[in-house]
């Protein structure tokens, strides 16, 4: 399996199968503006139909393939997450069943997903992950330092014009740290209730090896020691083989919601989000107006009334029409339907 969308399309294809509660969370998660999820929320299946994942011959409006990869996605109850603010990217495991896990990788707004046998190594996925290859050395450094020193680091232009006064290895630590936006990495581990397994692991990446935070080695000071890239991923990667092969007692599985009831075919809710949105551009425009009312000829004040009053009876007629969702219209022929549902009948027996 190797498939790619976008965040909303994920989204769109979590609410098409059933899964409304998580497809919503899944927005929520990643900061997807409010208005984004609404719009996804009225209208998922116009945001698959441009895809070739979208198959309007099925209930659900998706293919066999997002069927699948959703029933992987709702069903994986424990997760690790790490960052590599370097690239700006998101790398999740998911841990689908005794046999796989669901690898999802976020870069760009875009979501790809893939599958990763547990009985292969996890080393090569952290190594092209973070890129970093034959990172076997370290110089052996140890940063201490307190809260006022670590926020520093946000002003390395000072730290440059001084440079001669600090420590070799700080200007280093800083300079790094500078090429992640300022922000730790980290790997997080999630059992089946979504609760934290352990404290997260925090780290910044050099081009040769890993700066290891401790955050809590003194009280109101931070502790970074260099470590070579390969012993650490070595060491995440024993961790999660540890995680994930050890048998746990899973969680009933979510059950998906039927497609239709989730896509209601009239609702209020839409006629009422239309309405707002309508008046909201008419308020603004006669204010607008209403500012240079005085200079206009003649009455200008009872046009701008006019104007709004039309409008409200516009938008009143559209509001009600926005409370129906429009199906959406099977592109396929009489002849390429039934040819459809035949092969699949075939096989579903297996034939």
């Amino acid at each position: 399996m190797n498939i790619e969308l976008t965040l909303p399309e994920l989204m769109a294809a979590l609410l098409l199968c059933g899964y409304e509660d998580i497809a919503k969370r899944t927005g929520k998660e990643y900061e997807l503006p409010i208005y984004n999820i609404q719009s996804i929320i009225y209208e998922p299946e116009a945001i698959l139909k441009e895809t070739p994942y979208f198959d309007p011959t099925s209930r659900t409006y998706v293919t066999d393939e997002i069927e699948c990869l959703v029933s992987d996605y709702v069903k994986a109850q424990r997760k690790y997450i790490l960052t590599n603010n370097r690239t700006e990217q998101l790398l999740t495991l998911h841990d689908v069943d005794d046999k796989r896990i669901l690898v999802q990788l976020i870069k760009d707004e875009k979501a790809l997903f893939t599958i990763h046998e547990k009985s292969q190594s996890y080393f090569p996925l952290l190594e092209t992950f973070y890129e970093m290859k034959d990172a076997a050395t370290h110089p052996g450094y140890t940063l201490m330092m307190d809260e006022t020193r670590y926020h520093q680091i946000h002003h390395m232009e000072e730290l440059e014009a001084k440079q001669s006064n600090e420590q070799t290895e700080f200007i280093t630590f800083a300079a790094d740290m500078k090429q992640h936006g300022e922000t730790l990495n980290f790997v997080i581990v999630l059992a089946e209730k979504g609760e934290a397994v352990q404290e997260p692991q925090f780290f910044v990446l050099n081009k040769d090896y890993i700066w290891l935070a401790d955050m809590k080695a003194e009280e109101d000071e931070y502790r970074f020691d260099t470590v070579s890239g390969s012993d650490f991923f070595t060491k995440v990667a024993s961790d999660m083989k540890r995680f994930f092969d050890t048998p746990y007692e899973r969680l009933p599985e979510p059950k998906a919601k039927d497609p239709d009831k989730i896509l209601k075919r009239f609702s209020w809710k839409r006629g009422w989000h239309c309405f707002l949105m309508c008046n909201a551009f008419i308020v603004v425009t006669a204010l607008i107006l209403w500012v240079d009312a005085s200079n206009m000829v003649g009455e200008g004040g009872e046009y701008i009334i006019m104007y709004a009053v039309l409008l409200e009876a516009f938008t009143i007629i559209l509001s009600l029409l926005s409370c129906l969702r429009p199906r959406v219209h099977n592109e396929l022929s009489v002849l390429e339907r039934g040819m459809q549902f035949y092969k699949k009948s075939f096989e579903r027996k297996g034939m």
